[in-house]
């Protein structure tokens, strides 16, 4: 017979302790990792019976009693469920959830997902909207990105949609999207600020890539010198900025500083020098747009100015008829020179105080709807003057009409689209509206090349429609407008997400009528993604741009729920590895 040591108990008894009080405080952290949500974890990953963990934590005599309980057989009828408990809870396999980032075209929606395995192109598309009714009008969205002139993006600018009354603010990556709206075109607008200029821009609905370019405020300061053509310093000239009424002049040593405002029209300032000795120069000045506001060095040589001589000559017609009252102007950029006048009753006309110099031209605008403009060659102007002769040609009108239709024969509807005459100089271009079904009513257009286009993100064009003088034409316009989708992303050569990349596609293809084209541009977001809607085309060519990495094209066919993957290499002189 043994005799047990009850102090020996009480040591084996404190590790036994000591481990069930462990594994007690392990199964708390695990549980309460698991019923706490947070973004490491995707929807799918969640406690649908808590109660089976809570028995992790129940010491071995209820668990075995708990075991025998559920061995019984139990009143409730198999088919009957236990109120407020899931069906998920029954014991059966569950298969592991993936997230994914793929989505199907619009026309074949993929079936509900969870919040957190909801695609780039599902979160792009309204929930409430019907992927599979092509008449559903109140689903569609614009969303883009506010930049200023520098590329920057800008949070906290309020994105207005003019006629529906309806504003956003951009977030902090300075991106934007506005849901719920119908088909059509519409106007976003920035209004102006202390620190940009505003802007506005048209945009068809349901536009992913409605990007908003900003012009900052500020002012340049602008300095150097001025010399003449031996180098000696050019005192007293006038300096001034184009669009602004300061203006300085040089001192003895010849140097000037000026000031130039930013304007709307861009961060890269004109220049205008004058003497009264001096042919007049003008001159842009370039400016980083990554230091804008850098003190900028400009300097100027100025020459000596020439003797001044006529020109003269006489516009005609097809049929030598003498054009009267026909407006005639004569320039040149260097040396800087504008000369106007109107032809008399003869055609002819003269200027008498032009200054030598080797690259005029002559612009004729005649007044009369039945000619074209005109505008001439270079042409030199030396000691003995010029001559120039001008024959005008036949406007000729002839008459377009029509209907648009995407690559699968559908009619575009509502859209405006833009028509030119390439063949006539500063032609003003027509807004053509296309109805319900896609037709545009009969319009007079100038005889010649035309070329149609839209305004508006993304850009669609067609070209190469030859009409000839009193012809009426109907054409059919196919254009790259559908309802797929292109998703990707840009990795690096690890296979690191490359964020704020530049992404186009672009396609074109000729047809009987017409060449159609057409060209989008997005960026890829902080994990790589990037996503183009409303495509049509088989397949298109994408172009890639990162700083520090080398430009990529490939062509990238259209194929429903792809996700396109392009990898980039590092650029050997500008990427991280470079010098």
């Amino acid at each position: 017979m043994s005799i047990r040591n009850p102090d020996q108990d009480k040591a084996q008894g404190k590790p036994r302790s000591k481990g069930r009080a462990l594994l007690l405080l392990v199964a708390s952290v695990l549980l309460l990792a698991l019923l706490l949500p947070g973004p490491h974890k995707p929807d799918s990953f969640r406690l649908t019976e808590p109660t089976s963990w809570l028995g992790l934590l129940q010491p071995d005599a209820e668990r075995d009693s708990d075991a025998r309980l559920a061995a019984e057989p139990s009143e409730t009828a198999p088919d009957q469920a236990e109120p407020g408990r899931s069906s998920a809870s029954r014991s059966v396999p569950a298969e592991p959830a993936t997230a994914s980032r793929r989505s199907e075209p619009a026309s074949d929606p993929p079936e509900a997902a969870t919040a957190g395995e909801r695609s780039l192109a599902d979160r792009a598309r309204p929930e409430d909207a019907d992927p599979d009714n092509e008449n559903d009008e109140d689903g569609l969205s614009i969303a883009g990105t506010v930049f200023d002139d520098a590329g920057t993006p800008l949070p906290g600018i309020v994105v207005r949609l003019r006629g529906a009354g309806r504003s956003v603010t951009t977030d902090e990556l300075g991106m934007f999207q506005i849901d719920q709206l119908e088909t059509g075109e519409y106007v976003l607008s920035v209004i102006e600020s202390d620190r940009h200029h505003g802007t506005r821009s048209s945009v068809m609905a349901g536009v992913e890539a409605a990007d908003l370019h900003l012009q900052r405020k500020g002012r340049i300061e602008i300095y150097g010198r001025v010399v003449d053509f031996n180098g000696q310093p050019v005192a007293d000239a006038l300096v001034r900025v184009l669009g602004s009424r300061d203006q300085q002049t040089t001192d003895e040593a010849g140097t000037y500083v000026i000031f130039a405002e930013l304007t709307r029209a861009g961060s890269q300032p004109v220049l205008d020098f004058t003497h009264a000795d001096f042919r007049d120069v003008r001159k842009r000045v370039a400016t980083d747009s990554a230091d804008l506001f850098t003190p900028v060095r400009v300097d100027i040589e100025m020459d000596a100015e020439h003797e001044r001589v006529p020109v003269m000559g006489w516009v005609s017609g097809p049929h030598g008829e003498a054009v009267i009252g026909a407006r005639v102007n004569l320039s040149s950029q260097q040396p800087r020179a504008f000369h106007s006048t109107v032809s008399n009753e003869q055609g002819e006309f003269a200027f008498e105080d032009v200054e030598i110099g080797p690259r005029y031209r002559v612009r004729v605008d005649p007044g009369d709807e039945s000619y074209k403009r005109y505008l001439s060659d270079f042409f030199p102007v030396g000691p003995d003057g010029a001559i120039h002769e001008v024959e005008l040609d036949s406007s000729g009108e002839a008459e377009l009409s029509g209907m648009l239709l995407d690559l699968e024969g559908r009619p575009v509807a509502d859209l405006t689209i833009w028509l030119s005459n390439t063949d006539v100089p500063n032609h003003q271009d027509i807004a053509i509206q296309t109805d319900r079904q896609g037709y545009f009513d009969p319009i007079p257009v100038p005889a010649g090349t035309i070329r149609l286009g839209t305004r508006s993100s993304p850009s669609l064009s067609a070209s190469g429609i030859v009409l000839s003088p009193g012809e009426e034409r109907a054409v059919q316009i196919p254009l790259d407008w559908g309802k797929n989708w292109l998703l990707g992303r840009v990795v690096d050569q690890h296979g690191e997400p490359v964020p704020r990349a530049t992404v186009i596609a672009q396609w074109q293809q000729e047809f009987p009528d017409v060449r159609s084209t057409s060209r989008r541009q997005t960026l890829t977001d902080l994990e790589g993604y990037f996503n183009f809607a409303n495509l049509a085309a088989p397949s298109y060519q994408l172009t890639v741009q990162a700083q520090g990495f080398q430009t990529r094209r490939t062509e990238v066919p259209l194929r429903s729920g792809d996700e396109v993957v392009l990898e980039l290499r590092e650029d050997p002189e500008t990427g991280p590895g470079g010098g």
